[in-house]
């Protein structure tokens, strides 16, 4: 971490305000779950399904509750995760995704994240299923109903940063459909008979279905692997959040 920790900066929600987002209050930064960080994810188990916060008690949340807050996105709703974190080396994938399909994100509301990546926020058809990311553009996630993002305001973990809106961007006032070529790109293809697909399941699907698993039953290293490769190959990498935080084992037993 470079520099002084940044201070919870809850004006940042302000822009929420009637615009149909649910927020939803997060861990507090330094909060850990079995040794590991869980400063942004849910709080509460049954996020997906629990009534969302005021943004009075967002507010409250983060000023007295010391947590951060998430934003539950809904199916007409759509983020852009970019972390240049998971570029490959020598690489820019937002930059070759833009190219590639001849869109420009900048033209969507922007969160810089205290990560350092971004966050843009669009609109799509609610109808349009699409996947959690695409292999060739590895550090950006597509994210909607099912997935929340950290909302602005909230504190990064790990570089003690606020995540705030990119104040050169346009104001979530003026939020738009995603470029047609970037929902044509991301959409998910229905499987054909006798092929597993990647991306089938949802997030909220694996969490649901990981909560039931009885972890005796997996106690062998081998069950345990066939688990975490069908997980992460049937919500195409998107179940990452899911994972460790549904599945009844913390990782692999001893060999």
């Amino acid at each position: 971490m470079n520099g002084k920790p940044e201070a919870f900066a809850p004006g940042q929600l302000d822009a929420f305000r009637g615009r149909g987002f649910a927020l939803i209050p997060l861990h507090k930064p330094d909060d850990r779950r079995d040794g590991k960080p869980v400063g942004k994810a849910p709080l509460k188990t049954n996020w997906r399904i629990a009534a969302p916060l005021s943004l009075d008690e967002a507010k409250y949340h983060m000023e007295v509750g010391g947590g951060n807050v998430g934003v539950r996105l809904a199916r007409s709703q759509l983020v852009v995760d970019v972390d240049p974190r998971n570029f490959a080396k020598g690489e820019d994938s937002l930059a070759r995704l833009q190219n590639s399909l001849g869109v420009d994100f900048d033209n969507f509301p922007v969160v810089e994240t205290g990560g350092g990546g971004r966050h843009f926020y669009m609109l799509k058809p609610v109808e349009a299923e699409v996947v959690g990311q695409l292999s060739e553009f590895p550090g950006v996630e597509f994210k909607t109903e099912g997935r929340q993002v950290v909302a602005p305001g909230s504190i990064h973990p790990d570089t003690r940063r606020a995540y705030r809106w990119d104040a050169l961007s346009v104001p979530l006032s003026e939020i738009s459909e995603a470029p047609g070529a970037l929902l044509s790109a991301i959409a998910k293809s229905v499987a054909s008979e006798g092929q597993a697909v990647a991306g089938v399941r949802s997030p909220e699907m694996l969490g649901q279905l990981l909560a039931l698993l009885d972890v005796g039953e997996f106690a062998d290293h081998d069950d345990w692997l066939k688990i975490m490769m069908a997980s992460h190959h049937a919500t195409a990498g998107a179940g990452r959040q899911e994972f460790p935080l549904y599945a009844p084992f913390n990782g692999p037993p001893p060999l």
